[in-house]
């Protein structure tokens, strides 16, 4: 071995250091014609190289011609790496401040729950997602695509079935390549969730012309639902309103009548010397009456102020529902006065007993009694039922042939204040707060409250209290009323 031996040895890996530098600093970028061309003569001479410490080790050498145009080509690329090295350096520092752009790009989108996607010409499906398109579907960019198809099959896939039909139809009146894009829809993510996306795209021309779709995907759930919380605070609130204006407009009727029949009859018995003792009698049973009527409006009121609040207190204890039944047709047939000829009991034989407050369970079956007395002429039928159900349930039923409810007004009556305009209604007054009385007080307890009504065919109300409000007993209930 010789001096051309190791001179030979140090230039094979010097140059060699040089084409794997070359090659790294290049990866990934566009590659200029002059790098290019600087790239290949660098691994020739890795392979000159290579030959001349063959031939050293052979024995034999490289001839002068050899040595000199290798000398010579050294020296090219000496000079040229010397003028590209600059440019190499500013083109890696470029890619990578790229790369950490792209990154804070992507970082900021997923922030704004955003993601973008560039589309084919003519429904030719995606050609590229972002991270943040992917997430906001539930996967990744690879699964992503892995199923993308064209764009009919991608829609199929991910938007919810209720929505396709107007996806389509946005997409297919997108046909002006000069418009943009704007639609809200739902997709239905890999995990089965629902979201609200907001997709905004426009058509762009491409450097050779070529049309292609580019458009943001933003997931809007969060806006979706505060808008929805809006929206119903603000029904909330018109409601509340409304209901002001009635009880308004009921009370100022309401508690007038009342207080001028006791006002009238106790000026009558201040004025008048001549009233004789039975006059003053019928006078003072006047004024109670009206008083007790103006009671129980104030009594209502107060009861339902007290179920919207959910200031209702359970004083809970164990009784025979068959007996409250029973006391509370008495009750009603008092307050009415006057009632069909026929009322008839379907209660069940075996003895049961309920868990709740007795006070508050005999208004409401007082409430469902006098309402049927009150709205079923004297020929009419009242039927009050008790029955545990196959799942434990305790169930009050009261049907009444009565006067009964068009079905549209149901929802009506339901709500505080509320009044139907037929004549049973008119004649037998009410200030309307009675039926949601009753079953703000059977919700309070668990329970459901069901009406069903036909106009002209009579009510029928079942209350229905849980099975851990029920337990069957042993002694046997009377049957008669």
């Amino acid at each position: 071995m010789n001096a051309a031996f190791f001179l030979s040895l140090i230039a094979l890996m010097s140059q060699a250091v040089a084409l794997v530098w070359c090659l790294r600093t290049a990866k990934g970028s566009n590659y200029t014609v002059t790098w290019i061309a600087f790239t290949s003569a660098m691994g020739g001479l890795l392979i000159v190289r290579i030959i001349e410490l063959y031939l050293t080790l052979s024995g034999t050498g490289p001839d002068i011609l050899w040595l000199a145009s290798s000398a010579i080509l050294s020296m090219l690329l000496a000079v040229g790496f010397v003028r590209l090295y600059p440019a190499a350096k500013h083109l890696r520092s470029a890619q990578r401040n790229s790369l950490h752009l792209n990154a804070l790009l992507e970082d900021a989108s997923e922030i704004a729950g955003m993601g973008y996607w560039i589309g084919g010409y003519e429904g030719a499906g995606y050609d590229l997602v972002s991270p943040g398109f992917a997430k906001i579907h539930g996967t990744t960019v690879e699964d992503f695509m892995k199923t993308a198809e064209d764009k009919d099959a991608d829609i199929k896939r991910w938007v919810h079935p209720d929505d396709i039909p107007y996806i389509i139809k946005r997409y297919d009146e997108w046909d002006d390549h000069n418009k943009e894009v704007d639609i809200t829809y739902r997709i239905i993510r890999t995990d089965g969730a629902v979201r609200y996306v907001r997709d905004m795209a426009r058509w762009v021309r491409k450097d050779k012309g070529e049309l292609v779709q580019v458009g943001t995907l933003r997931d809007i759930t969060d806006y979706k639902e505060a808008e929805e919380k809006l929206n119903a605070a603000m029904r909330k609130a018109e409601t509340a309103d409304h209901a002001k204006t009635m009880f308004l407009a009921v009370m100022s009727h309401e508690l007038r009548t009342p207080l001028n029949a006791i006002i009238g009859y106790a000026q009558m018995l201040q004025s008048s010397v001549t009233v004789t003792a039975d006059k003053k009698l019928d006078y003072a049973e006047t004024i109670e009456e009206a008083g007790q009527h103006l009671l129980g409006i104030i009594a209502d009121i107060l009861d339902t102020a007290r179920i919207e609040l959910g200031e209702i207190d359970l004083k809970e204890e164990w009784y025979d529902p068959h007996n409250l039944m029973k006391s509370a047709v008495r009750i009603a047939k008092v307050q009415s006065k006057e009632g069909p000829a026929n009322i008839r009991f379907d209660l069940m034989e075996q003895a049961v007993e309920l868990r709740a407050d007795e006070r508050l369970v005999r208004q409401v079956l007082v409430n469902l009694a006098s309402n049927a007395l009150k709205f079923t002429p004297g020929n009419g039928t009242i039927t009050l039922g008790l029955h545990v159900t196959d799942q434990n349930e305790l169930t009050f039923q009261v049907t009444d042939t009565g006067c009964g409810i068009a079905e549209a007004d149901i929802e009506k009556v339901l709500a505080p204040f509320g009044k139907v305009g037929n004549d049973a209604n008119i004649t037998n007054g009410g200030v309307g707060l009675g039926l949601p009385i009753t079953k703000g007080l059977v919700e309070r307890h668990g329970g459901t409250f069901n009406l069903q009504s036909n106009l002209g065919a009579g009510t029928t109300v079942t209350v229905t209290f849980p099975a851990d409000r029920v337990r069957l007993a042993t002694a046997k209930p009377a049957n008669s009323p």
